[in-house]
């Protein structure tokens, strides 16, 4: 007749039995020794477990406004508590690895992060909008009797310029000038 038996006992605890039936809810060594008797004889087998503490489920934050034009970018972070990170665009794997990556590209972004080689259960995500840079707006003159008036083909977020430089409140589609010289619209 075979009997059994088994002990846990925590690094920390200098090996002293916990119990024959311990629930584990701490990070840390533990180690499990087995007694088996059989045919007289007694072996002991044992097992060290480690525990590791998940860290709480990553969040993305990111370093500007997640809407923006062509040719910008931003930085996307994650918590850095993570043995491992894993970045995915649109559900396809990217390239970056570390907690940071830059974004030039629209579309949902997510990561994973790994934590001794267990990932949890969430997944943290974040959408970006890249959106395309507007064309330059070209003038059209108006000649009128005694002036003129230029008109943007961009009917807003005009701004016009007079020998580069700004004109203080011509920021309307229409721009009669006052005086002579280059004017521009951007």
């Amino acid at each position: 007749v075979d009997s059994y038996g088994y002990a846990l006992k925590s690094q920390s605890s200098s090996g002293t039995v916990l119990n024959t039936s311990t629930i584990i809810d701490s990070p840390g060594t533990y180690y499990i020794s087995f007694t088996r008797s059989s045919t007289g004889g007694w072996a002991q087998y044992f097992y060290s477990l480690n525990f590791c503490s998940l860290p709480s489920a990553p969040v993305i934050t990111s370093s500007g406004n997640t809407t923006f034009c062509e040719g910008q970018s931003i930085s996307l972070t994650t918590n850095a508590a993570f043995d491992e990170y894993k970045w995915y665009r649109n559900g396809q794997l990217m390239d970056g690895r570390g907690n940071e990556i830059m974004v030039t590209q629209g579309g949902e972004y997510k990561e994973q992060g790994i934590k001794c080689g267990i990932i949890p259960a969430s997944v943290s995500g974040i959408s970006i909008i890249v959106n395309p840079v507007p064309s330059k707006p070209t003038i059209t003159k108006q000649d009128l009797p005694d002036s003129f008036v230029l008109t943007s083909s961009s009917a807003e977020d005009n701004q016009w310029y007079l020998d580069d430089n700004p004109i203080k409140e011509a920021t309307t589609q229409s721009y009669s000038p006052q005086v002579a010289g280059n004017y521009q619209v951007k």
